[in-house]
């Protein structure tokens, strides 16, 4: 079974194209982190389809980093939330989750917890295997190895943050990712994983899902930004 893994709606419906495109006959869950850039209406319209065999959505905690800080105090107590994170997505992994074991795990990039996503799978499967899809421009013009960052800043309070709140697991499950999903591979300038196409599942007018299939609002074209 596969797990899919998305905190926006431009990678949900990347999702929705891969899961139609190349994991057609495949049992899949999808596994939302919502934040602000996922949209209630797009997962209606995603659940509506039914192309996952489950949904589940995890709200951000309320501790959630990115949230304002006020004063010294607070400011300085955010290095030190790496273990609430951990418990948290535990907590609501397991109650999502249960005793579910996954053989192939799709995100983004390792930023947004996915590492503590990954840590929990490998509970149940220590040899889960990890792909990538496109999430944004730092798939084609990315600096080298962004994509395996926890944090995607760079500097040191960016390198603190990922020890403390991730330990090593940024490096050493870098061994489990097999490759990434791209529209148009040609065009990234990624080197170090392999690099693999998937294509719209197909094109229509309007932003919803028609016979289970998702489309870009009135678009019939990707653009990549050089």
């Amino acid at each position: 079974m596969i797990l899919f893994y998305a905190w926006t709606d431009t990678q949900i419906i990347n999702l929705v194209n891969i899961k139609l495109t190349v994991y057609r006959n495949d049992r899949a869950d999808l596994l939302v982190y919502g934040l602000s850039r996922v949209s209630e209406e797009l997962l209606n319209e995603v659940l509506a389809g039914r192309i996952f065999e489950n949904i589940y959505f995890l709200e951000v905690p309320p501790f959630y980093l990115e949230r304002c800080r006020e004063g010294f105090r607070e400011k300085l107590g955010a290095f030190f939330l790496g273990g609430d994170y951990r418990k948290y997505f535990n907590d609501r992994l397991t109650k999502f989750l249960g005793k579910k074991e996954y053989s192939l795990f799709l995100t983004g990039a390792f930023w947004s917890e996915t590492l503590l996503v990954i840590r929990y799978l490998r509970q149940k499967n220590e040899g889960i295997k990890v792909m990538f899809y496109e999430e944004g421009l730092a798939a084609y013009n990315g600096r080298p190895k962004w994509l395996f960052r926890a944090v995607p800043n760079k500097g040191i309070k960016a390198t603190i943050r990922t020890v403390l709140y991730y330990g090593f697991s940024a490096y050493f499950y870098r061994k489990y990712v097999k490759g990434i999903y791209l529209y148009k591979p040609e065009l990234s300038n990624i080197d170090y994983i392999e690099k693999l196409e998937f294509h719209l599942a197909e094109i229509r007018s309007g932003f919803a899902l028609d016979k289970k299939i998702m489309s870009y609002p009135g678009k019939r074209y990707i653009r990549i930004a050089k």
